[in-house]
């Protein structure tokens, strides 16, 4: 069992105001992805205590680009929060980084293409 954690635009007067959702899975890990990143937490992680570290930074107050670009931005940003918060190695955010670079159109390699990533705002 696992859960899965997520932004996705489509909120808001113009659709691009972000939404968390947490939904739990019967399986540890999708075999449904283009790009798959892991890393190591350290100890055990309480479902309280990931939600805590997204709301106590506003984190679900995001604000995606036009276009509904920025998932990888947030989820970047969620990175850094858990290693500041010493649940990931130092370096994964670095690690998650280098991944999130590219830009993925299928689950061949070949597929993919380097993409800057779009860095948007969370909402006041």
């Amino acid at each position: 069992m696992s859960v899965r954690l997520e932004i996705v635009p489509g909120c808001g007067s113009n659709g691009l105001r972000g939404k968390v959702k947490l939904t739990s899975k019967t399986y540890a890990c999708t075999t449904n992805h283009l790009c798959k990143l892991s890393f190591q937490v350290h100890g055990r992680l309480s479902l309280e205590e990931i939600v805590e570290i997204v709301q106590s930074k506003d984190r679900q107050r995001y604000q995606f680009a036009p276009g509904w670009e920025g998932c990888r931005f947030w989820n970047l940003t969620l990175m850094q929060d858990f290693e500041a918060h010493n649940i990931v190695s130092a370096g994964a955010a670095n690690q998650a980084l280098n991944s999130m670079a590219w830009f993925y159109h299928s689950a061949v390699e070949a597929a993919r293409v380097r993409k800057e990533i779009t860095m948007t705002v969370y909402n006041d």
